[in-house]
């Protein structure tokens, strides 16, 4: 298998990569091995100049979404992950464009996909998570909570999927139900030796909603110790 240097010179003579057997596969790893350094920048560049061949490269199109995605750069995320819709759409891809128009706050867009999403994946704790989070932004408390309690089931020590359905509990007034599913995630993150930082930054405002001042005290002190730069906490003990 050539070079990726080698595809390149000879390429200034073929014109099209795919002409080159194995340049294409060639320059696919060394983009996905650029992204998954962290290199993402590098990768872009690679997956460009295979697109500029082959537009329709359906590899390169999903690489450069990844990588958009890592940086932040969701509008073009989005831009390449949707030449994937038909042909070339797989349930990752489905997945990641769903939350790719959720960060863009785009429910109309991410919802439908988010379903697409959890239909495929029934089981799978992310798709059911990604679906909570959408229903959340889109003002339907009734729907996040039934999709972040079914990834809760699915992954009891998810704790990221525990603080979300805890900040539908509270947007709900429902505090003692709020705190209850934080203090279970506490108790869950200690026993497996787990980060409990964002845990108990969540819980800190639920317990001063229950006029438990001593508690939130408590916990905003801990907080600061986990995360020494935390504003909020300041606030809390002020």
């Amino acid at each position: 298998m050539p070079t990726l240097a080698q595809c390149r010179r000879l390429t200034l003579v073929a014109a099209l990569t795919s002409a080159v057997p194995g340049c294409v596969s060639t320059g696919l790893r060394r983009a996905q091995e650029h992204t998954a350094a962290g290199k993402y920048e590098a990768g872009i560049a690679i997956y460009k100049e295979l697109l500029q061949d082959d537009p329709a490269l359906a590899e390169a199109h999903w690489g450069l979404g990844v990588a958009y995605f890592k940086l932040g750069r969701f509008a073009e995320a989005a831009s390449e992950l949707e030449q994937l819709r038909n042909a070339s759409a797989t349930p990752a891809a489905t997945a990641l464009l769903a939350e790719v128009y959720y960060r863009l706050k785009d429910v109309a867009r991410a919802q439908p996909l988010a379903l697409r999403a959890v239909a495929a994946s029934p089981n799978d704790v992310s798709a059911h998570h990604l679906l909570g989070v959408i229903y959340r932004l889109s003002g339907d408390p009734a729907a996040a909570t039934r999709e972040l309690e079914r990834a809760l089931e699915l992954d009891i020590e998810d704790d990221a999927v525990a603080v979300d359905l805890a900040s539908v509990q509270v947007a709900l007034g429902r505090f003692p139900d709020a705190a209850a599913t934080l203090e279970a995630a506490l108790r869950r993150a200690q026993e497996g030796h787990r980060s409990t930082a964002a845990i108990n930054f969540a819980l800190g405002p639920v317990y001063d909603a229950l006029g438990l001042a001593e508690e939130a005290e408590r916990v905003y002190r801990l907080v600061l110790q986990l995360r020494p730069s935390e504003s909020s906490a300041l606030v809390g003990l002020g």
